[in-house]
């Protein structure tokens, strides 16, 4: 037997005594682990099931969120397809200026309670259909 693996046998057996087993490795290192799991899966579970409610109490619904990011995806890849076509750089700049001259932002559904739309809400669709735009490719696609 080498003297590292001598070593090593010594160190297995020598550690175990009364109350711990031989030669395991305790695996769990993080003791609250499985309730945070549990808490974790709990709050998703609680966001899926309220995807039809509305949000904020502002009368949209994610999914009527979703719906629209979806929209302002499908006319920024349009919009991608558009500049290939008239050998336009498909950069930034032009998927903005795609997006404020096409007109793509002048249907956002209102998410504040007397009618308007949040320039949070506004800047999300807008940022949605410049990715779009830039990739070619929409969500869902």
């Amino acid at each position: 037997m080498s003297d590292a693996v001598a070593v090593n046998s010594q160190r297995r057996t020598a550690g175990s005594g009364a109350g711990r087993s031989s030669g395991r490795v305790r695996t769990n290192t993080f003791p609250g682990r499985r309730r945070s799991t549990v808490v974790i899966a709990a709050v998703m579970a609680t966001a899926v099931a309220g995807c039809g409610i509305a949000v904020d109490g502002h009368g949209l619904t994610m999914d009527e969120r979703l719906s629209h990011l979806r929209t302002a995806g499908r006319r920024g890849a349009d919009a991608h397809q558009q500049l290939r076509i008239r050998d336009v750089r498909v950069d930034a700049a032009h998927c903005e200026q795609a997006y404020d001259s096409g007109g793509a932002g002048d249907d956002i559904p209102a998410d504040n309670p007397d009618g308007s739309v949040s320039d949070i809400w506004r800047e999300h669709v807008k940022g949605n259909f410049v990715k779009a735009c830039l990739s070619g490719a929409f969500p869902g696609e």
